[in-house]
């Protein structure tokens, strides 16, 4: 048998080229006459051992937008709601007016969007169902007519009304 080093140790002597498959054999005693020489090998194996890294499993996420009847209407922040199942009691997740999801989950909802992405802390149940409750509603959207930029490039725009923390969005 190999020692793993590239020798051979046993009823013998010798030396194994483990990049070349090649082997060179003593033996103590001579094979009987008919005899056969059998040669068994394992086959190269790559492989890391991450036995001691513990489990490196990825939470489970949802992205998902909220339905709402008007295509221009918003989640008013501090309204949104999901409740899940784990192991058969309810966990609540909650927005904080701001934009990030606190409780029984972590993650971030856009307001104009009604885009949110959930990262529960607890594995929901097999089958479960978000239960999602918000109010939402109509976007303002106004048209500007921006002003000439100032010696920096900067243009100052002025709205009719204050936008709620966390819902401007602006596109030209």
């Amino acid at each position: 048998t190999d020692d793993g080093a590239g020798r051979l140790a046993g009823q013998g002597g010798g030396s194994v080229d483990a990049l070349t498959g090649s082997l060179a054999m003593t033996l103590k005693a001579l094979p009987d006459i008919g005899s056969s020489i059998t040669i068994t090998h394992g086959t190269r194996l790559a492989y890391t051992d991450r036995s001691t890294q513990g489990a490196q499993v990825r939470s489970p996420e949802f992205a998902f937008m909220i339905d709402s009847e008007g295509d221009f209407d918003r989640i008013i922040p501090g309204t949104l709601t999901v409740t899940y199942p784990s192991g058969g009691v309810p966990h609540t997740v909650t927005d904080n007016g701001a934009g990030a999801l606190e409780g029984a989950a972590t993650g971030v909802v856009d307001y104009p969007s009604r885009s949110v992405l959930l990262r529960p802390t607890l594995m929901p149940d097999a089958g479960a169902e978000l239960q999602i409750e918000c109010q939402v509603d109509a976007l303002v959207t106004e048209n500007l007519a921006p002003g000439i930029p100032d010696a920096a490039g900067y243009i100052a725009l002025s709205l009719a009304q204050q936008p709620a923390a966390g819902t401007l969005a602006l596109s030209w």
